[in-house]
């Protein structure tokens, strides 16, 4: 008994392994990066923004830096106030801005244009490797004490896309649809290391358009109040960056579904009998007419690619190895397609999404591609 609850032990260590709550997350720790961006949107003026993303509107990112007249009160220098010339005065400007589809961004204009080419250039990397989405408008900063630095962490996340037009000189901003999420790694962390349920942050507040923004951050503010956590504080920002929430949901996951993953005979062995030989309960035996085999495969294989397609639509566990070039994706598209035929359901995973493409890319040279469903975003639940 004493074996098997170390064994457990070092699983949920695993497990936890997965979620990234140290200061190198910027999901905890958000600091200033040549990949994210603070925008000049007043912060009453935040639920206003995510109504009109929610509706689908686009937003221009322009420059818009800030400064004083000579009476001291915040004006907004332009190209115009560049010569000299007094501009538009305060958070009006801003506010009155989106109504016009336009957010200012207190740099200049050339180095806006850099700052956002790297941020475009770093999302579609992200996109391509991950085939998911990881840029998002961050609405609203909580300032506390973590590990006695002081940190900032984002407390909603709007999933955005850029658009660049005008030879990568203009770029618009527009609601990506994976949906708005909270900052789920910020809750567990605060869950973990003050006692502090977030409830109202994880389920956010609606309104008619979307999120709540306002009564979300409110909410927040309040029971920051009422745990007696007056060093903590909440601001009304936006800022452009690029966050990962894959580990997140893979141990949230795995905490939620972990006896059903335990109920697998592989998952078992690993947790309990990890040192032994695994022994296979499928007693099914593989096919053995190999060359009738190959004549049903859409893709030309060898006697050991067919082997590993019978070995696995048999229910067999193994393990598949080969250098590049010897034929693993024909095999894997090979076994889709016999699975597929004998009427039963596959789930492909890989770490990089070309490897997915690869496969899908076969799939489709055999006239099978739309049987499969594409699940590699990060906001998929079917």
């Amino acid at each position: 008994h004493l074996s098997i609850r170390r064994q457990r032990q070092m699983c949920i260590r695993d497990r936890d392994s997965l979620l990234d709550l140290s200061l190198r997350n910027p999901l905890i720790n958000f600091r200033d990066r040549a990949t994210n961006l603070k925008l000049l949107v007043p912060s009453q003026a935040l639920g206003d923004l995510e109504d009109y993303l929610q509706n689908d509107v686009s937003f221009i990112l322009t420059h818009g830096r800030v400064g004083a007249d000579k009476e001291g009160k915040a004006v907004v220098l332009n190209d115009e106030t560049d010569r000299g010339e007094a501009s538009q005065k305060g958070e009006a400007f801003y506010i009155n801005s989106l109504t016009k589809q336009i957010i200012h961004a207190n740099m200049y204009p050339d180095s806006l244009v850099l700052r956002l080419r790297k941020i475009y250039s770093a999302a579609k990397t992200f996109q391509e490797e991950t085939g998911s989405n990881g840029l998002y408008l961050a609405l609203g900063t909580l300032t506390w004490k973590a590990s006695s630095s002081e940190v900032q962490s984002p407390l909603i996340l709007v999933p955005v896309t850029l658009t660049a037009k005008n030879r990568n000189k203009e770029f618009h901003m527009s609601i990506e649809e994976s949906g708005v999420t909270p900052n789920f790694s910020l809750i567990e962390k605060l869950k973990q290391e003050h006692n502090l349920k977030l409830d109202g942050l994880a389920e956010l507040q609606t309104d008619k358009f979307g999120v709540d923004v306002e009564a979300t951050l409110e909410y927040v503010r309040q029971t920051l109040v009422n745990a007696g956590l007056n060093d903590f504080r909440v601001d009304g920002t936006a800022t452009l960056g690029l966050f990962n929430f894959s580990s997140f949901r893979l141990w949230k996951d795995m905490l939620d579904n972990w006896n059903k993953f335990e109920r697998n005979p592989l998952v078992k062995h690993l947790i309990h009998t990890p040192t032994e030989a695994f022994a296979d309960p499928c007693t099914t035996e593989p096919i053995e007419d190999l060359d009738r085999l190959i004549a049903e495969l859409p893709i030309p294989a060898d006697g050991s690619q067919a082997q590993a397609v019978a070995s696995a639509i048999a229910g067999k566990t193994f393990i598949l190895q080969g250098p590049p070039g010897t034929g693993k994706s024909q095999t894997i598209t090979n076994l889709l397609a016999k699975a597929l035929d004998d009427g039963k359901r596959v789930l492909f995973v890989a770490e990089k999404k070309d490897a997915l493409d690869v496969v899908k890319v076969r799939l489709d040279q055999c006239g099978i591609g739309a049987f499969s469903l594409d699940l590699h975003d990060k906001a998929s639940t079917s």
